[in-house]
């Protein structure tokens, strides 16, 4: 879970994660979860943007959308 400190303040004075700021991990391998693309803006090619999970039982976004997505990346063939 990122929070303030590892976040950027843009021009606009807007608090943006950004993978730059975590240590001790690598960023080729590192991957940013979120539902609005602006909170990820400086990292947006290390970022998963799914639909906006609301927490109901019925809500399955986190089990398929991201199993699907993480399935994808583990696969290797993207590139």
């Amino acid at each position: 879970v990122l929070d303030r400190q590892q976040c950027s303040i843009t021009e606009h004075k807007k608090l943006v994660k950004d993978l730059e700021t975590v240590k001790n991990h690598d960023i080729e391998t590192s991957l940013i979860i979120d539902y609005k693309p602006q909170n990820v803006a400086v990292s947006l090619d290390s970022a998963l943007i799914i639909m906006h999970w609301n927490g109901a039982d019925d809500d399955k976004e986190l089990e398929s959308g991201i199993d699907q997505h993480l399935h994808y990346l583990a696969s290797g063939v993207h590139g």
